[in-house]
């Protein structure tokens, strides 16, 4: 890979995004973590623009797999460098913090990462209250998990009627969830069966 990176005169963004993926299946993360500076410099550099989709897509692989290594200094890294620069941050940038931090049950962490999204100036969605309830459900029951987080969604101005429920309980339900998930599926359903009487 490298021999035929090197004879590329200027490769694109999708080009260093495929790089990426290709180390990072291989699980070669330092080589990867080098590959993603190489491309930061050319971003930073001017020499693609910021709005490409290819661009953030790239970040958010990178990203994605750092939290998942279990490297977050380098991961919160990418997440400033892109704060800072003109990418279009969106509610998966933080997700992947928020999911990451529920499943191994880091609830000042989880709680940390949803105040930074709300910093950011996003609300979250179904994925991100979806999460934030599996990972309260570690310390609190579900039922009680499941009231805070409504209430979350109401201050953040949604609405947490049927349809948002629905939704919730399906990606909470779906056929990879762990028991951790099910039981926030339970948790809601009890609250809701005592909140819309």
């Amino acid at each position: 890979l490298d021999s035929l990176w090197s004879m590329k005169e200027a490769p694109d963004a999708i080009s260093h995004q495929a790089r990426l993926f290709f180390l990072l299946s291989k699980g070669e993360i330092d080589d990867a973590i080098r590959a993603f500076g190489e491309f930061r410099t050319s971003v930073e550099g001017g020499l693609f623009p910021p709005q490409d989709q290819a661009v953030l897509s790239t970040h958010l692989l990178m990203l994605e797999h750092l939290v998942r290594a279990e490297k977050l200094d380098e991961a919160y890294d990418v997440l400033r460098r892109m704060q800072a620069s003109d990418l279009k941050l969106d509610i998966a940038s933080f997700n992947i913090f928020v999911q990451h931090f529920a499943r191994t049950g880091q609830i000042k962490h989880l709680e940390s990462s949803y105040k930074d999204l709300r910093a950011a100036g996003l609300v979250g969605n179904i994925e991100t209250y979806s999460w934030l309830l599996i990972g309260l459900c570690t310390e609190r029951k579900a039922h009680d998990a499941a009231r805070l987080v409504f209430d979350r969604m109401e201050q953040d101005g949604l609405e947490p009627d049927g349809y948002l429920a629905d939704q919730m309980i399906k990606f909470l339900t779906h056929a990879d969830r762990d028991e951790q998930a099910f039981a926030a599926a339970i948790g809601t359903l009890e609250y809701l069966d005592t909140h819309t009487k």
